[in-house]
């Protein structure tokens, strides 16, 4: 994980280090929504916090580190208000930023496969209805095989 210093700033204070990192050009203007979320430090991110910015395309190169963190523990956690699977969010975010991060992709191909060998009817259910085209993209994306 970042340092502690990095996760009590913001997202508006790391654009100002890592301009494009945060708040990339296509995004802006920002929704009041997004606004909100990004003044708040990232220690204080929750899991709704993270599938809304992931699923926005916003901070990723803070914010997938601090979800795979939260999905190595449960490959299903979810936001609480919003009912999107923050696995479904990070699995949506573009091939490039993959070819950028080879190492998250491997991680978050590890939770992947753990999420696979639950065997519970909730797993089945997001896995084999609401994720399965997310699967097959980010698979086919896998920066090791097109190098």
């Amino acid at each position: 994980m970042k340092s502690k210093k990095l996760l009590k700033r913001n997202l508006q204070q790391l654009e100002k280090e890592f301009p494009n990192e945060v708040l990339p050009k296509e995004k802006l203007p920002l929704l009041p929504r997004e606004k909100d979320y990004s003044k708040i430090p990232l220690e204080e991110f929750g899991t709704e916090q993270l599938c809304f910015m992931i699923l926005h395309g916003l901070g990723l190169k803070f914010l997938v580190p601090m979800a795979i963190e939260i999905l190595t523990e449960n490959p299903f956690a979810e936001g609480e208000n919003i009912g999107y699977s923050l696995i479904g969010a990070v699995l949506g975010i573009k091939p490039s930023f993959w070819r950028e991060n080879p190492e998250l992709y491997q991680k978050v191909e590890e939770i992947l496969q753990t999420a696979e060998s639950v065997k519970t009817e909730e797993s089945a259910t997001i896995l084999t209805i609401f994720l399965p085209q997310k699967i097959y993209d980010f698979r086919k994306n896998n920066p090791q095989i097109n190098d």
